[in-house]
């Protein structure tokens, strides 16, 4: 498995999820929207894109 740079935005947390905070380390489960392009010209353009984003678990130390 290829590890991605891929990128979301909160309005992309579905409705459900939206009281977790997320932070480095947190889990999620998404649809990719686009797929990484590294030869794309802009960074923007290379990295990644999800949507209906869904938080899997917390990360460590939280309850």
């Amino acid at each position: 498995m290829m590890l991605q740079t891929i990128f979301f935005y909160n309005k992309d947390i579905l409705p459900e999820f939206h009281k977790e905070k997320l932070k480095k380390g947190t889990k999620v489960f998404f649809i990719v929207a686009k797929k990484t392009n590294k030869e794309a010209g802009t960074t923007k353009d290379q990295n990644g894109r999800a949507e209906k984003i869904e938080i899997v678990n917390k990360t460590e130390g939280e309850n």
